[in-house]
């Protein structure tokens, strides 16, 4: 693992020439070369920015060289594919039954509400936010072609954020039956749409946490796709003493238990909840731990590559200040 601080005398240097894409593309191919990738993405959009005006040609080639992450068509939505073309699949007086009207400002659904359909955006354009801490986090601008709602596809569950237009919308609605009727018509469509469900959840667990939330949208939408859940059965061992995580772990839900070897066996020490990390010790470069984490009942972990960590804790300034070992809760 190379340290970011490999690179301070070329950042220094961006700092000092804030307008000169030459450096910021130097930056983000020696971030590229030492496995950093959103770093490297996060300097190549600087160049970026700085191009698409004078030289349209070569900003371009930084989407080639740094893949499209970099145009800034990519930063502010999670839409993947297209969906207009599953209103087809309906016939005019179907259709004009499923439709729904929306004016600006007015909200869809909310936060916990209990889901009853998806909805296909065929006019206008929808926000969507969560909640962190009691505040509204912005997590998506759905544009028309766009699906909304995909909880609707998991009865007997709440809504995971608020939609509201953010201008006038037409809006055509699906129940889980009829949408998965439709996709078996598109099976392209729906592996897309599959892939997107998945962004959009890592992106919803990442800023339900205070630590995530306060970054800046396209950045969390980088780390959500460089993510991954796992989910560990009760009982399940997932660090044991003396060893390094090979991941660093963010818990999204359930519990996890730690104990204290001594004298060959366990001693039950605290727990860690929703919102905590697993695998610090790494991240700042302290040795293993002496303690044994186990899942208490079915836990899901949030994991990603250590870089990704690195990443954030050099673009984002007042995250590694936030980056605290785990909030231990002891038992009474």
């Amino acid at each position: 693992m190379i340290p970011l601080t490999h690179h301070t005398s070329l950042k220094h240097l961006c700092m000092l020439h804030p307008n000169d894409p030459s450096l910021h593309i130097c930056l983000a191919e020696n971030f590229a070369n030492t496995g950093h990738e959103i770093a490297a993405i996060d300097a190549a959009r600087k160049a970026y920015h700085i191009l698409k005006q004078e030289n349209p040609e070569e900003a371009h080639k930084l989407t080639l060289r740094f893949g499209g992450e970099v145009a800034p068509e990519h930063e502010f939505s999670l839409n993947i594919g297209d969906y207009s073309i599953l209103k087809e699949d309906f016939g005019l007086i179907a259709t004009h039954l499923r439709t729904v009207h929306i004016k600006s400002g007015c909200t869809l659904f909310r936060l916990n509400d209990p889901v009853d359909y998806i909805y296909l955006i065929l006019e206008g354009a929808l926000v969507v936010n969560t909640e962190s801490d009691g505040k509204q986090i912005f997590l998506n601008y759905l544009h028309a072609g766009a699906l909304v709602g995909e909880g609707g596809l998991h009865p007997h569950q709440q809504r995971c954020a608020t939609v509201m237009a953010h201008h006038d919308s037409l809006l055509l609605r699906f129940t889980a039956e009829e949408l998965h009727e439709v996709f078996s018509k598109h099976p392209i469509l729906k592996a897309q749409f599959d892939k997107e469900v998945l962004l959009r959840r890592h992106t919803t667990l990442l800023s339900s946490s205070p630590l995530f939330a306060q970054l800046p949208i396209d950045l969390r939408y980088l780390i959500a796709k460089r993510t991954w859940i796992t989910c560990h059965e009760d009982q399940t061992t997932i660090k044991r003493a003396h060893t390094y995580l090979p991941h660093i772990g963010f818990i999204a839900s359930g519990t996890v238990h730690i104990f204290e070897r001594r004298n060959n066996s366990r001693h039950y020490c605290a727990r860690l909840t929703t919102g905590d990390f697993i695998g610090l010790d790494k991240l700042m470069l302290e040795p293993p731990s002496e303690l044994d984490f186990v899942a208490e009942g079915p836990c899901n972990i949030l994991y990603t590559n250590y870089q990704v960590i690195e990443d954030v804790m050099a673009i984002a300034p007042e995250f590694p200040q936030q980056l605290k070992g785990p909030s231990l809760h002891s038992s009474d």
